[in-house]
């Protein structure tokens, strides 16, 4: 239970123990290969049929964000030489390293995707 009293500035938690796992899974995601495939597939069937009226700067982003998925998609192909299924575990800086999409901003991307309603 959490009691808050914003005239005081009072937090109460109860069942402490799981704060930190609570707060982690907060702030992490769970990707699926099936996923990346099914939104490479149909990005790019999105960009054929609208590509010529995009944006200079809407066409750069939709690009961008094809090319950050195809790249996590080609990731899921480098581990599968694993012989047992691996569950992998990486900060925004690691994905970025991993994937070879360090000259991304992805914060930039996510914002456009919101702004967008691309997804």
């Amino acid at each position: 239970a959490v009691v808050s009293t914003q005239s005081t500035g009072i937090v109460i938690i109860d069942e402490a123990h799981n704060l930190v796992e609570t707060i982690n899974e907060l702030h992490s995601i769970t990707i699926y290969e099936k996923d990346c495939l099914t939104t490479q597939r149909k990005l790019s069937i999105y960009l054929r049929k609208v590509k010529s009226r995009l944006k200079p700067e809407n066409l750069l982003h939709c690009k961008q964000i094809l090319r950050c998925v195809t790249m996590l998609a080609g990731s899921f192909k480098k581990t599968h030489k694993s012989s047992s299924p691996q569950t992998y575990l990486f900060s925004i800086g690691q994905f970025q390293t991993h994937a070879n999409l360090e000259d991304l901003n992805l914060f930039e991307l996510v914002n456009y995707i919101r702004v967008s309603h691309l997804a």
